[in-house]
C-alpha cells in the first residue's frame, strides 16, 4: 500500500505572499526610482533572493512524498527516491519557536550513499 503526501497550499500561502511581497520591495525601488548603484546592487541581490524563495516554495508545493513498503520517494522537479535498506542516516530536528517549546515546526532528513530527502512540517501547534 502506497500512501501519498504533499504540502497543503494553506501551508504555502505564507512563503508566497513573503516571496511577493519581498520581490515588491526590492524591484520596485528599481523599476520606479533611479537608487545610486550601491542601493541598486543591494535592491538587485535581495530581489534575486527572494526569487530563490520563491521557486523553492514552487518546488515544495509540486513535490508528493510516496511511502511503501520498498522506500520513500519525492516526486517532483527536484525528485529522489530512498529504498529502505539503502537509508544510512534518518536525522529529525525539531525547531521550537516559543520558549515553552509548544509551538515550532520539524525538518526530517532522509539520506542513502547518493540521494538526500528533505521534508518540513508545518507549524505544529
Amino acid at each position: 500500500m502506497t500512501r501519498s503526501f504533499q504540502y497543503p497550499l494553506s501551508c504555502l500561502c505564507a512563503d508566497y505572499a513573503g516571496s511577493a511581497i519581498g520581490l515588491a520591495c526590492s524591484l520596485g525601488p528599481l523599476a520606479y526610482l533611479q537608487p545610486a548603484a550601491a542601493m541598486a546592487w543591494l535592491l538587485a541581490a535581495a530581489a534575486a533572493l527572494f526569487l530563490v524563495y520563491f521557486g523553492r516554495t514552487v518546488c515544495r508545493q509540486l513535490t508528493h512524498i510516496e511511502l511503501d513498503e520498498a522506500g520513500i520517494r519525492a516526486r517532483g522537479p527536484l525528485g529522489a527516491a530512498i529504498r529502505w535498506e539503502d537509508l544510512r542516516s534518518l536525522r529529525l530536528d525539531y525547531y521550537s519557536t516559543r520558549r515553552d517549546r509548544e509551538r515550532g515546526w520539524m525538518h526530517l532528513r532522509l539520506r542513502d550513499a547518493q540521494r538526500t530527502i528533505r521534508i518540513d512540517s508545518a507549524d505544529a501547534p
